[in-house]
């Protein structure tokens, strides 16, 4: 059997993610914008308008969720 969660092939690494924040967020809105976990903690920090040290591992997707062009990191 293959693409277990352990596997790195595409079930294992990539998997979609859902977001859903009204009036930011456009209903049905998709991306191909690839991200990780570690990109949670300095979007959410974005969000909330809370300082963070750096360095830090992973980028905000505040970009993304919104709408926006956002380049690869």
């Amino acid at each position: 059997m293959k693409a277990w969660k352990r596997d790195l092939t595409e079930g294992g690494i990539r998997v979609p993610m859902v977001a859903r924040w009204p009036g930011h967020i456009q209903p049905g809105a998709q991306t191909d914008y690839a991200c990780a976990l570690y990109d949670v903690f300095p979007t959410l920090a974005e969000i909330t308008s809370v300082s963070i040290p750096t360095p830090v591992d992973g980028h905000s997707l505040f970009p993304t969720l919104t709408g926006k062009q956002q380049e690869p990191n």
